[in-house]
């Protein structure tokens, strides 16, 4: 790093040397420039100007990082023109590049304004002023990352409260090279919590964490006390032995190196409560926690010693295992973010990322996200899939809303989902377990009753048959006798869980659980799939891609989503799945795609993003094996289509070229046309 400085001065220099004779021309045959190194004084009005020569018409394009520098003019035709740069004073040195384009032709130019120095400084002044390089001074206080080196100092001198989690142990460095500048070895160094050091790198603010990127380490002095060994109760003789003290409490026994004159023992505050010392015998301190009766909880124990006037710390991070708390998703939902562990047991309603097991459950009171099920490739080799009814374990998170973070999985109920004809082909039984949707209406068979106020007896009709379903309950471990407070009503599309069975000959849904269910608007319309294209396009549609558990719905980022339950290739036309469609119409070159929102679904030139825009594009539309193709009016050589990207945790949508199909993580989407029910 200290090298990259010394080169950036060196070259302002000769810049300012060269710059008072004519410089030679640094030219290509088609575009040429008096001078490739453009010096800027630092103060107020500096400016200085090239004179490009070209043989035809030339613009310039400045990096968006560059938003200090003023270029004048941008563009320019053949012959003589001259460019003047232009910025504002500035205290410290700053460099750009920017080029200049004729043709196929690009010329470079390297601006620099003063001369980057180095100031050092303290955390807090960092923590205040981000933007330049600074060489700091501290203690280490946390190791997130061993590999690129990602860790935390501090000075004493910066108030953390209320900083991100990055920066809750002290300023944050982003990256450590080593002795040679090499990023990812930050073993080399044998950093540890409590070392002094000195470091010196480029300093920024990234989603709120101010942090040093990718430092050079001038200076290490080891601590001279550290945390040798801890041993914690093994009442179990578990292997490996347990690095945390249990729901029960006891005592962990520390032994530190301490190569000072002093020995200091400080517990935080917040956890004298449940944490104390219990005893202290040479470089030996004993730490007794009481039973714990909440979540998972968790301290930072310091310890400390002196030479003279330096003190010296060194930290351990004390975990005490919590009770798990069995709780609805409501209760979740309505609890604090932390180290508590819940159990939750719900359907699962969209698998958002296999891998992973990003997934949504859901029970009788409420539905949430569950950001990953053990590690990746669990959920997949567990077999489970939507509809399944599962038991997790996890900690209340939040990230773009609430979530359950490090879901465990406990166990689950395998559900399959069925017409109503295949649940009744199967074999009576009350351990099988099936999803059955269909729409609500009166039973006629004898023996049975029409209840949508307290026990939920009714019929299930599908396209395949109809089915006697005996009281269904609220959901997954919902209440009996409370099915009016669903507000299901006759002619609904509802989803239930429950078993194969029947009474006195009459084949019946036993143990009937609520899933969802779905009023169709007044129109009697429905969203039909589009299996063939149509002489026309123009009309209502529904975007709907993956399992067909979701479609598009009203926003110009076209990532929100709707759910929706699609039963033999219809959707039911609800009041808010109808606010989802697009509106397609014929315009000269094709057809217009207007969003929910008004505006018009297009492409953006030469890239991928889908976006909405102001003025309607001619887009086109065919049905293939693999889905509909939307796409623009791109020549066949660069033609796009509407895809789905479900590559990262959240699926949005992008316009591809058709070589994706086929790739994992990338579907074509399927059309429901919106049609009156005759």
């Amino acid at each position: 790093m200290k090298l990259k400085y010394i080169f950036a001065s060196i070259v302002a220099t000769l810049a300012l040397a060269v710059s008072c004779e004519k410089e030679a021309d640094h030219y290509l045959n088609e575009i040429k420039v008096s001078a490739s190194y453009v010096p800027l004084s630092t103060g107020v009005g500096a400016n200085n100007s090239i004179t490009v020569t070209a043989t035809d018409a030339w613009s310039i394009t400045v990096p968006k990082e560059a938003n200090w520098l003023t270029v004048s003019p941008t563009s320019g035709n053949a012959g003589e023109t001259v460019v003047t740069f232009t910025a504002p004073a500035y205290d410290g040195g700053r460099t750009a590049e920017i080029a200049i384009t004729s043709g196929s032709k690009t010329q470079y130019v390297n601006i620099i304004q003063g001369v980057k120095t180095v100031s050092e400084v303290t955390c807090d002044e960092v923590m205040k002023n981000p933007g330049k390089t600074y060489r700091v001074t501290g203690t280490v206080t946390r190791i997130a990352n061993t590999v690129y080196g990602n860790w935390n100092m501090d000075d004493g001198t910066h108030d953390y409260s209320g900083a991100t989690a990055d920066n809750k142990a002290g300023l944050y460095i982003y990256g450590t090279l080593d002795n040679k500048g090499n990023t990812k070895n930050f073993s080399y160094w044998g950093l540890e919590v409590g070392d002094k050091i000195t470091v010196e790198g480029p300093s920024k603010e990234y989603n709120g964490t101010i942090e040093l990127v990718d430092v050079t380490v001038i200076k290490i002095v080891k601590s001279l006390i550290k945390v040798d060994e801890v041993v914690y109760p093994n009442p179990e003789h578990l292997l490996p032995a347990p690095e945390y003290l249990p729901v029960a409490g006891g005592e962990a026994e520390v032994t530190l190196v301490n190569k000072g004159e002093s020995l200091k023992v400080v517990i935080p505050e917040d956890a004298k409560s449940w944490l104390f010392i219990s005893g202290v015998n040479g470089d030996k301190v004993t730490l007794k926690a009481l039973p714990n009766e909440g979540g998972d909880r968790e301290t930072t124990v310091t310890f400390g010693t002196n030479q003279g006037n330096e003190a010296y710390t060194c930290e351990l991070a004390i975990t005490q295992k919590g009770a798990i708390v069995d709780a609805t998703v409501a209760q979740f939902l309505a609890a604090e973010v932390g180290n508590t562990q819940y159990r939750l047991t719900g359907v699962i309603t969209k698998v958002v990322k296999a891998d992973y097991g990003n997934v949504n459950i859901k029970d009788f009171s409420g539905e949430v996200y569950v950001y990953g099920i053990g590690a990746k490739g669990d959920f997949e080799k567990l077999g489970l899939k939507e509809g399944d009814i599962v038991t997790l374990v996890g900690k209340r998170g939040e990230y773009n809303g609430p979530q359950m973070t490090g879901g465990q999985y406990e166990s689950h109920i395998p559900v399959a989902k069925v017409t109503v004809a295949e649940f009744l082909a199967a074999s009576e039984s009350k351990e099988v377990w099936y999803m059955v949707s269909g729409k609500v209406t009166k039973p006629t068979e004898d023996g049975t009753k029409w209840d949508l106020d307290t026990y939920g007896n009714l019929n299930l009709t599908d396209a395949t048959g109809s089915v006697y379903v005996y009281g269904v309950s609220t959901g997954v471990g919902g209440e009996t006798k409370k099915f009016g407070t669903l507000g299901v009503k006759e002619g609904d599309t509802m989803t239930i869980i429950g078993y194969r069975t029947s009474y006195k000959g009459l084949n019946q849904v036993g143990g009937g659980m609520y899933v969802s269910h779905e009023t169709p608007s007044a129109s009697s319309e429905v969203f039909a799939k589009v299996t063939t294209a149509p002489t026309n396009w123009a009309g209502d549609y529904l975007i709907v891609f993956g399992s067909g558990a979701h479609a598009t719905v009203s926003g110009s980022d076209l990532i929100k989503t709707v759910d929706v339950t699609i039963t033999n290739g219809v959707i039911t036309a609800t009041d808010a799945v109808k606010a989802a469609a697009i509106k397609v119409a014929a315009i000269e070159g094709g057809y217009s795609i207007t969003l929910p929102g008004g505006k018009f679904l297009t492409f953006t030139e030469n890239k991928n993003k889908v976006v909405a825009a102001d003025a309607a594009a001619p887009m086109s539309f065919a049905i293939t094996e693999s889905g509909a193709k939307i796409g623009g009016t791109d020549t066949a050589s660069n033609a796009r289509v509407l895809f789905e990207n479900a590559t990262g945790d959240s699926p949005f949508y992008r316009a591809y070229k058709e070589d994706k199909l086929g790739q994992e993580g990338y579907s074509l989407p399927t059309l429901y046309k919106l049609t009156a029910v005759n």
